[in-house]
């Protein structure tokens, strides 16, 4: 079988007669040492999905002719990812003040969309952070933004979700809306802060 790495052939070599197992777990260790993290994987055209992973791990590595990977450097792929993040920012502070303005013009089925809209961005922003994370080895007690621990922000963050979610679920716009005013709106600026803090560290760390 032939390993093909971003389009890279015989980086790493599959020994005649290994079974397919044994061959994943020494291309899981070259791209360690790589610092790569793999972004997909094809095993003679189809996707190797987590599944057929296990049933195909005793199989010889004879039965195949060519397992493709994709990889991305973590460091780009997070500080990829924090960029996208932080281009919601500006919107989504937009989308906030406009649920106020739909509530208070008695426009409830427009806050709503809004409100909706506004919930999803802060949970699209907080499986980012978590992402970014874990792909960086971040420990989130130690790393301090605003004299507060990321861990601890993350949590806030978590549990006022939790609260919108809730809330959402009942109809309870108002709720909702004073969540939004009052506990994510002033947010923004500091998640703000926070992603050029992670980006600084990511470029601190740099790939080795």
């Amino acid at each position: 079988m032939k390993i093909v790495i971003d389009d890279k052939p015989d980086l790493v070599s599959a020994d005649e007669g290994s079974v397919f197992g044994k061959i994943l777990e020494q291309l899981r260790e070259w791209l360690d040492t790589h610092r790569l993290v793999i972004t997909d994987l094809q095993l003679d055209g189809e996707i190797l999905t987590p599944q057929r992973r296990v049933e195909l791990e005793r199989v010889p590595v004879d039965a195949f002719d060519t397992l493709e990977v994709s990889t991305i450097d973590p460091h780009a792929l997070s500080k990829q990812t924090l960029l996208e993040v932080k281009s919601h920012l500006p919107p989504l502070s937009k989308s906030l003040v406009e649920v106020t303005e739909n509530i208070q013009q008695g426009d409830l089925p427009g806050a709503w969309i809004k409100l909706t809209l506004c919930f999803d961005v802060w949970s699209v922003i907080a499986e980012a952070i978590d992402k970014v994370s874990k792909l960086m080895n971040l420990d989130l007690a130690s790393f301090t933004v605003e004299g507060q621990s990321l861990e601890t922000q993350m949590a806030a963050l978590r549990d006022l979700l939790e609260k919108a979610k809730n809330a959402m679920e009942n109809q309870d716009i108002v709720t909702v809306g004073d969540l939004m005013e009052y506990e994510f709106s002033p947010r923004v600026e500091s998640w703000s802060q926070i992603i050029d803090a992670l980006h600084t560290r990511i470029d601190e760390q740099g790939p080795k």
